[in-house]
């Protein structure tokens, strides 16, 4: 947006690196000053230092000069700070000091306090109040801010980004506190907003993603069809997208996590592959890449070897991105490299593995010899195919829990233990296709070695795995772990 690079100061100051604006200078990025603020006093916003001018002086200003001088400080602080859109991209990852929150609020203050004497506010300056608010993560009066400028200026593309992105990130952070009908409320919205976005291909991609965040609302209200259903939409948005824009990374990006999400390994890796040919410091792409090739180390054991380079080399590429990348916070880019470090410590395990067949899978020792078939006697109930097996009583299930693989057994022992609800146990039943009805036993400890017995009879124990590590982070040490027979 040219407009955005230069502002009138009444000297004709040049937003850059170096510029003077009558009682100020920029000086880079790093440091900024605006003077010429009621006798003299000014904005300083430096990485290290941030000296906070308070509403009063900015409401004279305004006040003195006209609403381009809030304009002015707005672009400043947002430049400053790195506020910019790539902030909305990924909410909640940035952060801002103590001062540059002080600031803000005092720029916000200020601006209230000029809007209940009269004074008109230029849609620019209500989305620039809007970005500050995002960066300091109070996303309602953010959103505040961007409804004005669009009620301002009713093409504000920019501003309809925006609230959907904002939106999309509140349904988030509602569908983890079972709030449902809240992120239904927000995700209209989202949608609308996107809408109106352009280009075309722009309001396709931010309708695909928020489609994917339906989809994600549908699955912890336990609805399979709704939850594939908003993820074949959100796929047919992207790929629209990529007809439109074929050379856009971000739309093969979200196929990718599409992909992903339906467990098509495969189709997600080409691409993410694709969206990293096409930016190839794009920093969210390696990281699901990542993801995907780890995937294919259970899907694909025969090569596992090479998924297991691929993976570290897209950890690496991420790890080595997400420090200048303002979408992954400093405790994001901790984690990738911790997580790095424990793939290196599993070098050995991967350069040395042997092609097995599965028919060692397919056995469990149940006294009896019995054969996991269609219907297998264990010696104290049945397993009747693969969506109904029964036991005469707990005896059997704990009998069968005593001869846990060792995988098995760590799985069922973070599943009866505090990190799981029994509530949560059912959600992990409906993502791995399970019917929890049929699982046997009706408190926690029971349902757990239900669960456990079944993943393990039909050969999920990995996608168990793969899921627990998704709902509880703090777990991924233990269960990045390959469990041994002691």
């Amino acid at each position: 947006m040219p407009d955005d690079k230069r502002t009138d100061t009444g000297g004709g100051a040049r937003i850059g690196d170096s510029v003077n604006t009558g009682g100020g200078n920029f000086v880079g990025r790093d440091q900024v000053t605006v003077g010429g603020i009621a006798g003299g006093e000014g904005i300083a916003i430096g990485h290290e230092a941030l000296a906070v001018v308070d509403r009063r002086v900015i409401v004279n200003n305004i006040l003195k000069v006209d609403t381009q001088a809030l304009d002015l400080m707005l672009q400043i602080v947002v430049a400053a700070l790195g506020g910019d859109r790539s902030a909305l991209q990924r909410l909640g990852a940035s952060s801002v000091s103590e001062q540059g929150s002080r600031q803000i609020a005092e720029l916000i203050a200020a601006q209230k306090q000029a809007a209940a004497q009269g004074l008109p506010v230029t849609p620019h300056a209500l989305y620039r109040l809007g970005v500050l608010a995002n960066y300091r993560r109070d996303y309602e009066e953010a959103l505040a801010y961007f409804r004005q400028a669009t009620q301002a200026d009713p093409e504000y593309s920019d501003a309809f980004e925006a609230i959907a992105r904002v939106q999309q990130y509140g349904a988030l952070g509602d569908i983890s506190q079972n709030c449902y009908d809240d992120a239904r409320l927000r995700l209209s919205e989202a949608r609308e907003a996107a809408l109106q976005v352009e280009p075309l291909a722009a309001s396709l991609v931010l309708c695909g993603y928020i489609e994917q965040t339906q989809a994600k609302l549908a699955l912890q209200k336990r609805s399979q069809a709704d939850w594939l259903r908003h993820l074949q939409e959100a796929a047919r948005l992207f790929e629209r997208a990529a007809q439109l824009e074929p050379n856009d990374p971000s739309v093969h990006n979200g196929l990718g996590d599409i992909q992903l999400a339906l467990g098509n390994l495969d189709a997600a890796i080409v691409a993410f592959n694709r969206a990293i040919a096409l930016a190839p410091k794009y920093t969210a792409a390696y990281n699901d890449l990542a993801v995907a090739c780890e995937g294919k180390l259970q899907d694909d054991p025969a090569h596992a070897a090479d998924w297991y380079h691929k993976a570290l080399d897209a950890w690496r590429a991420t790890f080595h991105l997400a420090p200048n990348d303002p979408g992954f916070s400093a405790n994001e880019v901790l984690a990738i490299g911790q997580h790095i470090v424990r793939l290196e410590g599993q070098a050995g395990q991967y350069e040395s593995r042997k092609d097995t067949t599965m028919s060692d899978e397919k056995k469990i020792d149940t006294g009896g010899g019995a054969y996991i078939g269609g219907s297998v006697d264990t010696g104290g109930g049945k397993f009747v195919g693969r969506d109904d097996y029964s036991t005469t009583g707990a005896s059997a299930d704990e009998s069968a829990s005593a001869r846990f693989s060792p995988l098995a057994q760590q799985l069922y022992s973070l599943l009866k233990d505090k990190w799981f609800s029994l509530s949560e146990l059912q959600d992990l039943s409906f993502t791995l296709d399970l019917d929890w009805d049929k699982l046997s036993g009706n408190d926690k400890t029971d349902k757990a070695r239900a669960l456990v017995l079944e993943c393990e009879r039909s050969n999920r124990l990995e996608q168990l795995r793969r899921l627990m590590r998704l709902a509880r982070p703090q777990l991924k040490d233990q269960l990045d772990e390959t469990p041994t027979d002691h």
